[in-house]
């Protein structure tokens, strides 16, 4: 049992002496009624002076257990439950309370042990049963925990506890209907309870019932208004609903509630995506934005948007024009002086003219003055930072010849293995760490009381030189033998695709695959039939690895990732061992070789890929045998409409002879950003013009094709494949919604079709959509 009426915090554990006289019958009768009251403090001091008075008692033992439990004392309350069990190895509520707690800590197989224990104990403990069946769904054992689950109720019809955990598991099998009526049950014996209310709203919200979930969590926070994930679950349901306002104030709230929640961080930096945090004062905006830029378990480029809010466009054309002084200039002391800005540059790209203007002059005059300047603390920081910076676009920022000179000038004094901190934080703006020691090796011990300059060197020396010695040892399956594989692959062997710091991760954030491929096809909803087995995902085209760690989150599953390129999966590996992942399976190889596998999926993700293959149709096909026939599959293409103003750069680079190499793409990009092709400016707006692999990428990759979705329609047609929904943003499925009321499920291409000719932009990076065989 889970213990006597709601949990409360003890504000006095000081031992009392007005128990030390009373028999330990009337002791233990007032220490349960305390418990029972909801009298914790009294209650823990009962339970203490009966224990410290060398006395012995299963129930006791066990009560006192749950409020160390409660109180977070989890060695002590183990403890104390083991003294029970050992003393009295016939109590069954001493077993599977200890159980349940095994259950709560993660330690799932010593949880079954114990809870099974007590049903052998005692066969008609209804709570033993319903404990086991949420150890049993924890497991992914789904129709096993609804069995037992099941026996609960049958054995305790009143149970509610029982009905919120079938009610649970019935969600996690994708019968939300069931489910709904069942936490509905729930409510009937325990109409008190926020957390049935909040699980009804996770319910509801899965069946694309948004107005009633948000009722139904609302509710629950009026019963309890700190309950745990009531301000995100609403956070969540805010988003889908389109009022990102909203959901940012609630999921703050929650963080200021939880602060060592991470999936509220996970889902405030997934907001920023939509948001950039302009509707909140400038205080408040910063506080959000240093407690995201501090963590390593979030993508930060959906921060950039927010983090350009913090310097005016007017203080950047002041840097771009300033020709020397520049440390005494205001504007220049303005980002100097601002932290956030600051550790930023280290984690995102800075991506509008305007950033690169200034970042670009601010590192030149620091090249060629640094001889003529002191340099404080605050500057060499700023330094490391941009050197970050350029490390993460591949010095894509323009060189003057008055910088070449200067660096050469530095190498100079590097032969002589004059190495310093300002001379190295430098050069790194300029040259890779990695190449610098192939010319100066001594370089390599080279230290500084510097922490910034230590985590500059792991990015550009020590990171690089570990994703050298992983390509040599990814196994490679088939061979490559298509012209058109073979040039896409020499281009992401050069330029892997994208360069990318921290991924948005939890090992908490974990989701059935039903749930998310239904959060992201909303408003459509599906009734997926997952395999007992685990679930075998493929991604298909996996690059540096950004997709795997979306991938990740789906529950009772194996991955697999495969790629042309060694130097981009030798990237998604290093990141995966970065964050303690080594259960992927690798493999460098073409997907027109993958029927040679002899596998099946249960999932394929595939975006961003086939549009790159001489024939897109082949691709597909050889997806399609090794999908499994109840499989699902992400797809992802570009959109013809969307990059007209790609296919006129695209021109321009055929017909002035601009090279795919890094001098090529960065003339190019001068001659646009200088205003020569006026036509074609919107490109500066695309996140990916700045970086030189994702330059290459958009602009002046060897193979692309573009399709519309009467295309997309036709392909679909071709290999008898059923349209389930677009991968969009809440707020544009809500425009479209207003736009074409009729299509309820959002699947009619061809109302979207009609859409995009209205909102040209809606696919600007590619039609993403999930798909199954008819």
């Amino acid at each position: 049992m889970k213990g006597f009426g709601e949990k409360k915090k003890i504000k006095n554990k000081q031992p009392s002496k007005k128990f030390a006289r009373i028999p330990p019958d009337q002791l233990k009768a007032i220490a349960f009624k305390y418990h029972q009251q909801g009298n914790i403090n009294e209650a823990q001091k009962a339970y203490e002076e009966f224990i410290n008075s060398g006395l012995s008692d299963p129930d006791v033992f066990s009560n006192f257990a749950l409020i160390c439990q409660s109180q977070g004392e989890i060695d002590k309350a183990i403890n104390i439950y083991k003294k029970s069990v050992k003393l009295f190895p016939g109590h069954a509520f001493s077993y599977a309370n200890l159980g349940y707690l095994f259950f709560q800590i993660g330690m799932l197989d010593d949880a079954e042990v114990a809870i099974r224990q007590a049903i052998v104990i005692q066969p008609n403990l209804a709570n033993a049963y319903s404990y086991l069946g949420l150890v049993l769904r924890e497991k992914g054992r789904l129709t096993d925990a609804e069995d037992i689950t099941r026996k609960a109720i049958e054995l305790q019809p009143d149970l509610a506890d029982a009905y919120v955990n079938l009610g649970q598991i019935l969600q996690n099998q994708g019968k939300l209907d069931e489910a709904e009526h069942t936490t509905r049950k729930a409510i009937e014996l325990q109409d008190d309870s926020a957390s049935i209310y909040l699980n009804l709203g996770g319910i509801l919200q899965d069946q694309g019932d948004l107005t009633d979930a948000e009722a139904n969590t609302r509710k629950a926070m009026h019963l309890q208004a700190d309950l745990p994930d009531v301000n995100l679950n609403l956070s969540i349901i805010l988003k889908d609903l389109g009022r990102i306002e909203e959901a940012v104030f609630h999921v703050t709230r929650e963080i200021e509630l939880y602060p060592q929640k991470q999936s509220s961080y996970l889902l405030l930096n997934s907001l920023l995506e939509e948001s950039d945090l302009s509707f909140l004062p400038e205080r408040k905006s910063r506080v959000l934005l240093r407690g995201l830029l501090k963590r390593n378990d979030i993508a930060h480029k959906n921060l950039f948007s927010a983090i350009n809010l913090l310097i005016s466009e007017q203080t950047l054309d002041n840097i771009s024009g300033i020709h020397q002084d520049l440390f005494d200039d205001p504007s220049f002391q303005q980002i100097l002086a601002d932290d956030e800005i600051i550790s930023a540059l280290g984690l995102m790209l800075f991506t509008t003219i305007a950033w690169e203007k200034a970042l670009t002059n601010i590192r030149k005059i620091i090249c060629i003055s640094s001889q003529n300047n002191v340099f404080n603390k605050r500057i060499i920081n700023l330094t490391i930072a941009l050197a970050e910076q350029c490390f993460l676009n591949e010095y894509i920022f323009t060189c003057t010849k008055q910088e070449l000179d200067a660096i050469e000038k530095f190498k100079l004094s590097c032969l002589r293995s004059d190495f310093d901190l300002k001379t190295l934080s430098i050069l790194a703006c300029y040259i890779p760490i990695t190449h610098l020691c192939e010319q100066f090796p001594s370089l390599r011990g080279f230290i500084d009381a510097n922490e910034k300059l230590n985590n500059l060197k792991i990015m550009q020396l020590v990171e690089p030189e570990c994703e050298h010695e992983l390509a040599a040892s990814i196994p490679k399956y088939g061979s490559i033998d298509d012209g058109t594989s073979i040039q896409v692959k020499k281009q992401y062997e050069e330029h892997p695709y994208p360069r990318w710091r921290y991924a948005s991760y939890s090992r908490e954030n974990i989701q059935t695959i039903s749930s998310a491929i239904n959060n992201e096809i909303n408003p459509n909803r599906l009734s997926i039939n997952l395999p007992k087995k685990r679930s075998r995902v493929l991604i298909a085209g996996c690059g540096t690895g950004q997709q795997i760690f979306d991938a990740l989150s789906y529950a009772n599953s194996e991955l697999t990732a495969i790629d042309l390129s060694s130097s981009s999966i030798a990237y998604a590996k290093r990141k995966a061992h970065e964050y303690g992942i080594e259960h992927i399976r690798f493999i460098e190889m073409d997907i027109l070789d993958l029927p040679k596998l002899n596998e099946e999926f249960d999932l394929i993700e595939c975006t961003g890929v086939l549009h790159h293959m001489k024939d897109p149709s082949e691709g597909l096909q050889s997806l399609l045998k090794i999908l499994a026939a109840d499989g699902m599959l992400k797809l992802g293409f570009y959109s013809e409409l969307a990059r007209q103003d790609i296919v006129e750069a695209r021109k321009i680079i055929k017909s002035e002879s601009f090279e795919a190499s890094n001098e090529g793409i960065r003339l190019f990009r001068d001659k646009l950003i200088n205003g020569e092709y006026p036509n074609i400016s919107s490109i500066s707006n695309w996140p990916d013009f700045y970086t030189t692999s994702m330059c290459r990428d958009l602009c002046f990759h060897i193979m692309e094709h573009r399709y519309s979705l009467e295309m997309i329609a036709s392909l679909l047609d071709q290999f008898e494949l059923r349209f389930l929904g677009f991968v969009l943003p809440s707020i544009v499925k809500k425009d479209y919604g207003r736009a074409y009321p009729s299509d309820s499920m959002q699947t009619d291409l061809g109302y979207w079709q009609q859409y995009e000719q209205a909102n040209p932009n809606t696919f600007r990076q590619m039609y993403q959509f999930w798909t199954n065989q008819r």
